[in-house]
């Protein structure tokens, strides 16, 4: 064998050891916890804004997954008394406010808490007049949020006892 095909078959060997042994580059998280923040406020807003009265209630479901989901599927969505519903004025969100960010299995979730403001909100049910549908109309919601298919969707929602507004 001569010394030039001995040096080049070291080299390759080397080289290919080398190469070998170089970690792979860790793939970029699909969420970070800043994304992760934001698309859970856009999907609240926007399923928010998808449950007001008097609108289509199967908007909502595409915002929402989980036990929020299965509630959903099991109670009855057209009671027949949406008719007979008006409303008026506003239900106004606050400060939304982050809880926490981590990362389960493949999925991102992501607490949070809302202020909501329904004190410009009346309904008059059955033409009985105009009345706020709340005794305290300032209230904070408690969120839980996760991701599917590179979406934020709605999980779990409680009205809270931690006050945010």
């Amino acid at each position: 064998m001569s010394r030039f095909t001995a040096a080049t078959g070291l080299v390759l060997l080397v080289t290919t050891a080398l190469v070998g042994c170089t970690p792979a580059a860790e793939p970029e998280p699909e969420w970070t916890e800043e994304s992760a923040y934001a698309a859970a406020e856009e999907t609240f807003r926007a399923y928010w804004a998808a449950g007001a009265i008097g609108s289509d209630k199967s908007e909502e479901k595409q915002y929402i997954t989980g036990d929020l989901l299965a509630h959903y599927e099991r109670s009855p969505q057209d009671s027949g008394t949406e008719d007979s519903i008006e409303v008026r004025g506003e239900s106004k969100l606050g400060s939304f406010v982050h809880d926490e960010y981590r990362v389960v299995g493949e999925a991102a979730v992501v607490e949070a808490r809302v202020c909501v403001d329904d004190s410009d909100f009346q309904v008059n049910v059955d033409g009985n007049g105009w009345e706020s549908p709340r005794e305290d109309p300032i209230y904070t919601v408690s969120m839980r949020f996760m991701s599917v298919g590179g979406t934020m969707l709605l999980a779990n929602l409680d009205e809270s006892d931690d006050d945010v507004c």
